[in-house]
């Protein structure tokens, strides 16, 4: 099985890739990372044109902009001491793209972590986080686990 990281929000994602040529993103190491590290692709149907709902964890109507990647990067809870570098860029990477989404104008954002087609499974895990208290322990890959971040 494989394993996916889901991204819902109120506004369009930024699911540009950035290569280190990139002046404006230079000094962000980790969200450079994160983002050579995911390639997501959006929720929109190649046949029609229309948007989808990747899961149905995510209300379509509140998180219309969805997208998906491979997750087989990102670090485990159970994982975490063993992969200590690749656990904190990558998640630092994370938090602050979910941050840079928040200063777009998202009001509420969801991550859901699943095995590819399994996506609407009942969830093990369920949190809510406010952006003020959000740190990047907190994004940790777990099987079928939501997370819903709100201003």
């Amino acid at each position: 099985m494989t394993e996916y990281i889901y991204i819902a929000s109120t506004i369009p994602l930024n699911l540009e890739t950035i290569t280190k040529k990139r002046k404006d993103y230079q000094s962000n190491e980790f969200l450079l990372a994160f983002k050579e590290l995911f390639q997501f692709g959006e929720n929109v149907s190649e046949d029609t044109g229309e948007r989808f709902s990747y899961s149905v964890h995510f209300p379509f109507k509140e998180l219309p902009y969805q997208a998906a990647a491979l997750a087989g990067d990102m670090p485990s809870f159970d994982k975490r001491d063993n992969q200590a570098y690749k656990y904190k860029g990558c998640l630092r990477g994370l938090e602050t793209y979910i941050r840079e989404q928040f200063k777009e104008g998202c009001h509420h954002l969801a991550v859901l972590y699943s095995l590819n087609s399994y996506e609407n499974e009942s969830l093990k895990s369920k949190e809510t986080i406010y952006l003020s208290d959000l740190k990047y322990q907190d994004l940790y890959y777990a099987d079928n686990r939501l997370i819903l971040i709100t201003n």
